[in-house]
Formats: structure tokens, sequence, C-alpha cells
């Protein structure tokens, strides 16, 4: 007679290649995730040199953008003459080695369409040229790998229509950014950071023009660029080339406590949009990530740093002013 494995022989062999698997999975898991978040800290690494080589050459920070057309004009809040709708990013792309597609970028015409006011007591200035036709609205399509955190597997374009998008129903989707500056949750107000005291002003705003010797509580102690979510329940995930609707960049001390699961969500008029998970931050500005346990950020010294969903808000409240006198550290 020949020797076989009986049936329980088999099943005992299964069960054991079946539990080793899934010991292994985790460790698998974990290391992609370890490469990813390295990838995540090597781009905003890469932003953050990208803020110094600027301020090199301009002696200032860029700004958050220029000319929202979208914003609110209150009289305390004054709008510009004319609507750009302009992203701080396109203008470092010549020092994130984008050169060439920043010489395509038309600086004399607006970088969306998007262009109301929400007060009643007025309206923004005219678009400043058609984004279509200057070719601007095409630049905003392309997707740059350095912008984009690997860890997100959300969709990484935005809605093609006139709140979010380049215009209404144009034909193209714009490309969005995990990576945004560090401004205030309520910048949709037109021209709110030179409204703001210095004290409690983030490094970045609508036409801001902040300049090293303004960081006063310490470039090494403050925060520059947060990390977010493509997803967003409340609002969209920032596009790179653009501002949209308030699309105004990413708040530190916005959604503290609540970067992981549950992610909790304000009312929304879509029920799609509404239903927590994993990866949907709520509001607009909010910082967030899919790394487990908190959020990177690059700082004022272009050094990045993983805060941990623990942090306290006063903590980086603190990160996030630059001149407000209270140096903060890392919970």
């Amino acid at each position: 007679m020949r020797r076989a494995f009986t049936l329980v022989e088999l099943l005992v062999v299964v069960a054991i290649i079946g539990l080793l698997i899934s010991l292994l999975l985790p460790a698998v898991q974990t290391a992609r995730e370890a490469a990813r978040r390295t990838q995540c800290v090597s781009n905003m690494k890469q932003l953050g040199t990208g803020l110094h080589n600027f301020v090199i050459v301009n002696r200032q920070f860029p700004p958050a953008g220029r000319s929202y057309g979208w914003c609110n004009s209150e009289r305390d809040f004054p709008h510009d003459p004319v609507t750009l709708n302009l992203h701080g990013l396109m203008l470092m792309m010549p020092f994130l080695e984008q050169s060439g597609l920043f010489d395509e970028y038309d600086p004399k015409a607006a970088s969306s369409s998007l262009d109301f006011c929400i007060s009643p007591s007025g309206t923004n200035g005219p678009l400043a040229g058609d984004p279509m036709t200057s070719g601007n609205a095409a630049l905003a399509t392309v997707r740059h790998a350095f912008l984009r955190c690997p860890s997100d597997s959300g969709d990484p374009l935005l809605p093609d229509n006139v709140y979010y998008g380049l215009g209404n129903g144009v034909g193209l989707r714009p490309a969005k950014t995990n990576y945004d500056f560090s401004v205030e949750y309520w910048e949709w107000r037109c021209n709110a950071w030179a409204a703001t005291p210095e004290r409690i002003r983030r490094m970045f705003g609508e036409n801001s023009e902040t300049k090293i010797a303004q960081v006063t509580d310490g470039l090494s102690h403050t925060i520059a660029i947060g990390e977010t979510t493509f997803d967003n329940a409340n609002g969209r995930c920032p596009a790179w080339a653009y501002r949209g609707w308030v699309q105004v960049g990413v708040d530190p001390a916005q959604g503290i406590n609540i970067w992981m699961s549950p992610w909790t969500h304000p009312p929304n008029p879509d029920p799609s949009r509404t239903r927590p998970r994993s990866g949907r931050v709520g509001s607009w500005s909010w910082p967030g990530s899919m790394h487990p346990g908190g959020c990177n950020f690059v700082f004022a010294d272009s050094s990045v740093r993983f805060l941990n969903e623990s942090t306290s808000r006063g903590t980086m409240e603190r990160f996030a002013k630059m001149a407000d006198g209270k140096v903060a550290d890392q919970d």
C-alpha cells in the first residue's frame, strides 16, 4: 500500500499555512506603509527646501494665493480689483524643478473661472484673463507625484464644476494636492491675512508677504505646510494650481484629535459625503493623513515632523502662529 496524507493531516497543514500567512500579512502591510510614509516625508522635505530657495530669490515666502474671486468682501476685508485665483504652489514651481511648466503659466490671466462675491455688499474684481485660452487651466490638470501622498488612495482629481473646478463643465478635471500652506480656517474672507493681527497670524494667506524676520517664534517652532486627505466631507481638497471655493490651505489647529477614526463630519446636503470613514476629513482646511496615528507637517526651517493625533489643540495653535511669543514643543 502507498502511504499518503490523511484528510486530517492535510487540513492541519492548510491551517498552519493560513496561520503563517495571517501573521506575515500585517508585517508586510506595515513595511509598505513605512515605505509610503518615507516617500511622503521626502515629498514634503522637497517642498520645504523649495520654500527656502524661493526666499533666497524673492526675499520673502510665497503667498498662499493671490486675488481670490470668491471671497467674502465685507467692508473690513476689501477684495482685489482683479481676480487671479492663483495658488502659491504655482509660484514655487521653478524651485521644485518644474521650470518648464512654470514657463507655460500666464501670470496675467486667472488660474480658474470662479468669480463671484458671497457678500451682498459688493462684487469682486473681474477675471484678469481667461484661464482656458491662456493655457492656465490645462496646467492645472497636470498631476505631480511630489504633491501626492502615496498612502492616500482617494480620487486625485477635482470635479468639473465652477465651484471647485476650473469652470462650469469645461471638460477638465484638475489635480489635487495633499500638501498646502499653513493658513487660518477663515481665510475665505478677502485679504484676511493682512487684516489679522501679527501676533495671531499664520505664515500664509491670500496675498501674504511673510519674511523670515517676521517668524519671531522661530522657524523650527512654526508650521509652514500641512498634510490633508483627498476626500473631504465639507468643501473639497485643494487643487495645486489655483484656489477654488474655500480651498484656502491647511489650518494646523483645525480638526485636532480627529485626524484618524472616528472622522467627525459636519452636516452636508450630500449624504454620500457625510458618512464617516477613514480618509475623509470633516471640513475644508482640516489636516489629515492615512498614516496611522497622526499627520506630517513641514516647519518653516524645512524640517518635516510627524505630529501625533493626540497632540493638544493648544500646542497646534502655537505651532500654527508665527509670532505669538509662545514657543511650543511637541507633546
